[in-house]
């Protein structure tokens, strides 16, 4: 609390700095960067730093008294003016008493939410991995059907009610559950699908809980939604540690050292990813160069399907496939079908003289585990591997996947992720 200020909330003089009320956009706050810095997206952060402290008590007395100017996140308690009942939410906030929170979620949207949440619905399996985590999940009343098909992973999980798909839900199935909140992909379901037929008195939290860029800003912020600060930096510092085992290396990489890869997707032949998607910001952090990552504008979208005879001028290095679900991961321990796919790349005919089939520098990843899921630094240990052998011979994708399942997922390690399996000195 800040010295000499005593929360007497009938009897103190309100002095209070006037202000529109907020019509912030994602563009308005500071985003993640390359070097891990975010901004913590609460309401409150008013020195838009990635916590809420005493600091930003005593920032928003110095906007009162005119020493500093107003930021977009100064107004603690969304009221649409910066005074002394923001120093009040702050504290609550720090001491994690408030009754209300309003954030920024993933999409740029603005939700203010009623605390404690007790009964919330899971449109995504990334966020039910996420709350697991942090040790949240007894708030989920709810679940999209993956979390219900995956049951070697979720466990008791999947004994959730179903409410339809993470991209079609069931809403009808949703109302009946009576949720504090609903948490889905930035981007899905639609609008359509989900604002425009849910009461706007239940708040509709989108986060994308699998993206490398957004990850540290979203966990941080659903730790002081489900009041699981500490749980929430636990995480995200074995995130880090995790990471910076391939970030430190990358990082003074020469260009001319970065070998071209073409990553291509299960559900169609050479069909990819552009730049921004998880896969592109996979292999850029583990040292390669995606050959596809700026053709999304050409194609106006952001898995562009490319000609094979396109694939083949291009004359990758590296050829990765992101395998199907039911391919391998968690459930599987058996890599026939991964097998196959990786038989098949390395006998089509119009790739015989690619460099990436030539050198057999093919491999076959559970993606949907451990590229675009929570999990992604598993995937980006795997990747650093593959394309810099020798630099990371002494990485373990396995062990750092081993350790998060079973102190974050409090399951054992199973499971085929990668073919070939021996990827050492490749």
């Amino acid at each position: 609390m800040i010295a000499g200020f005593r929360i007497v909330p009938i009897i103190f003089l309100i002095l209070a700095v006037n202000v529109p009320a907020w019509s912030a956009s994602a563009e308005d706050l500071k985003r993640n960067d390359a070097s891990g810095n975010f901004t913590l997206e609460i309401f409150g952060n008013a020195n838009m730093d990635n916590v809420i402290d005493e600091k930003d008590a005593v920032f928003v007395d110095g906007i009162i008294k005119g020493a500093n100017s107003p930021t977009n996140l100064s107004d603690a308690n969304y009221d649409g003016k910066i005074d002394q009942f923001d120093i009040v939410q702050i504290e609550l906030i720090i001491k994690g008493a408030e009754k209300n929170l309003t954030i920024m979620d993933s999409k740029g949207d603005i939700v203010t939410i009623k605390k404690p949440l007790k009964r919330v619905v899971a449109l995504s399996d990334d966020a039910v991995e996420i709350l697991r985590s942090i040790e949240a999940d007894a708030s989920l009343v709810g679940a999209e059907s993956r979390v219900m098909d995956n049951r070697e992973f979720f466990g008791a999980l999947s004994d959730l009610p179903t409410v339809g798909k993470w991209n079609d839900p069931d809403v009808e199935a949703i109302l009946k559950l009576n949720p504090d909140a609903v948490i889905c992909y930035m981007e899905y379901p639609s609008k359509e699908k989900l604002e425009d037929k849910i009461p706007s008195t239940i708040p509709i939290l989108r986060f994308e809980c699998d993206d490398p860029d957004k990850i540290d800003r979203e966990v941080y912020t659903l730790g002081y939604i489900f009041d699981r600060r500490n749980e929430s930096l636990q995480l995200m510092d074995f995130y880090d540690q995790a990471v910076s085992q391939v970030s430190r290396k990358v990082s003074g990489m020469k260009d001319a050292d970065k070998p071209t890869v073409f990553m291509e997707w299960s559900t169609e032949k050479y069909k990819s990813f552009s730049k921004g998607m998880s896969f592109d910001i996979v292999c850029t952090m583990a040292g390669g160069k995606n050959i596809v990552a700026d053709l999304g504008g050409k194609y106006n979208t952001k898995y562009p399907t490319l000609d094979e005879e396109w694939v083949t001028k291009q004359n990758p290095q590296f050829f990765i496939h992101m395998s199907a679900k039911t391919d391998g991961g968690y459930a599987s321990e058996d890599p026939a079908k991964m097998a196959a796919t990786y038989n098949e790349i390395m006998n089509r005919t119009a790739l015989t003289n690619v460099a990436a089939i030539q050198d057999r520098n093919v491999y076959v990843l559970s993606a949907w585990e451990i590229l675009d899921t929570p999990r992604f630094f598993v995937g980006l240990g795997y990747m650093a591997k593959i394309l810099h052998p020798d630099l990371f011979r002494e990485l373990d994708p396995k062990m750092l996947q081993e350790e998060y399942l079973q102190r974050f997922q409090k399951i054992p390690y199973q499971g085929v992720y990668i073919y070939p399996q021996d990827i050492s000195g490749r």
